[in-house]
């Protein structure tokens, strides 16, 4: 039986959006109407996609590039605040390593980092260091090591914050 309202056929095809979407466009011809439509849908679906990841990641706080003060970070020769910004160096499968007194900046620079992955629609989990262990150790005695083992090789960026470790006096 074939769905006979708007609701029920864009449901039936997929079209979470389009209830919402089609009213507000404009129509000048049909295949200019069914492209805006079909590409708002697509911007809506990109859009939902990138708030799971950032969900999914397990960030503490949500802080962009544009919020970072780059001013007291020095970088090795070796690297530019371009190559960090535009996340070549997971392109090249390279590790990120912030060292530096707590309240320096790390962590807000590693979650803009992994932020803008999300955006970019790269996977990103992002742990402070005790909770790893401890999901480690709980996968472990549950069994579930392996799986959990193999969820993380699917992941594009891993962020581990180690403050967690050091003892503030």
């Amino acid at each position: 039986m074939v769905p006979e309202s708007l609701p029920e056929q864009c449901k039936a095809l997929k079209l979470a959006h389009v209830p919402s979407l089609y009213p507000e466009l404009e129509y000048h011809d049909r295949e200019q109407y069914l492209t805006a439509l079909f590409k708002a849908e697509l911007e809506a679906r990109q859009a939902g996609k990138i708030r799971r990841l950032i969900h999914r990641a397990g960030f503490l706080a949500h802080k962009t590039l544009e919020d970072f003060d780059w001013t007291p970070v020095t970088l090795p020769t070796s690297t530019t605040v371009t190559t960090l910004s535009t996340l070549a160096f997971l392109e090249r499968h390279e590790n990120v390593l912030a060292l530096g007194a707590i309240g320096t900046g790390k962590t807000l620079l590693a979650t803009a980092l992994g932020l803008k992955a999300c955006t970019a629609g790269k996977v990103v989990r992002f742990y402070r260091c005790l909770d790893l262990a401890n999901t480690l150790l709980d996968s472990h005695r549950q069994g579930g090591l392996g799986k959990l083992m193999a969820d993380l090789e699917k992941v594009d960026l891993i962020i581990i914050d180690v403050d967690c470790f050091i003892q503030k006096h």
